[in-house]
C-alpha cells in the first residue's frame, strides 16, 4: 500500500516538475522551429481568359517548450499567388491538447510566413500566446507550356511551380504569458 502511494506521489511530482519546465521554457522561448516548408502550385488555362489552378503549403512547426508538433497545411485556388497575408489557416497538433492552438498565414508575393500560437502548461496553469514571422526565399522552379496554335477546346496554357523544402526558425516578435 505504501509503495503504491509512493509511486503515485512520485508520478505527480514528476508531472509537476515537467510543467515547471514547460513554464520556464515557454517564458524564454524566442523562436519556433519550422521544418520542411513546401510550396507548390499548378495552373491550367482553357482560353486566354479562363482557367483554374491551386496552390499548396505544408510545413511542421515545433515549439521547444512543448512535446506537441503542429502540421500546417493549406490549399488555395485564389490566383495568381494563391496565398495572401489576410488568409488564416489552422494547424493540427500531434497531440489532442485543446489548449494548444496554432494558425498561420502566408503572403506568397512577399514570402512572409506569419504564425500565431497559444499553448498551455496544463498542470502549472500557465498560458502563453506567441506571434512571429519569417521571410522565406525558397528556391523554386517554374515549368510552363503554351499552345501557340490554340483552338477552342484545347489547352491554351499551363504552368507549375515546385519549390525546394525550407527549414529554419521563426522569430517570436510578441510573447505573453499568464499563470
Amino acid at each position: 500500500m505504501y509503495l503504491l502511494a509512493a509511486v503515485l506521489l512520485a508520478g505527480r511530482v514528476a508531472c509537476r516538475a515537467a510543467d515547471k519546465v514547460c513554464t520556464s521554457l515557454s517564458g524564454s522561448t524566442v523562436s519556433w522551429k519550422m521544418l520542411d516548408f513546401d510550396f507548390h502550385s499548378w495552373r491550367a488555362m482553357s482560353s486566354p481568359t479562363e482557367g483554374t489552378g491551386a496552390g499548396f503549403v505544408n510545413f511542421t512547426l515545433q515549439n521547444t517548450a512543448l512535446v506537441n508538433r503542429f502540421a500546417c497545411e493549406a490549399a488555395s485556388a485564389r490566383t495568381p499567388d494563391f496565398f495572401y497575408a489576410g488568409d488564416v489557416y489552422e494547424c493540427r497538433g500531434s497531440l489532442a491538447d485543446p489548449g494548444d492552438k496554432t494558425s498561420f498565414s502566408f503572403d506568397r508575393a512577399k514570402g512572409l510566413l506569419h504564425i500565431d500560437q497559444e499553448w498551455v502548461c496544463e498542470r502549472d496553469g500557465s498560458r502563453f500566446v506567441g506571434v512571429g514571422e519569417v521571410r522565406l526565399d525558397p528556391k523554386c522552379r517554374e515549368d510552363r507550356y503554351s499552345n501557340d496554335h490554340w483552338k477552342q477546346g484545347q489547352l491554351y496554357e499551363a504552368a507549375s511551380v515546385q519549390c525546394g523544402k525550407v527549414a529554419g526558425t521563426v522569430s517570436i516578435t510578441y510573447l505573453q504569458g499568464s499563470a
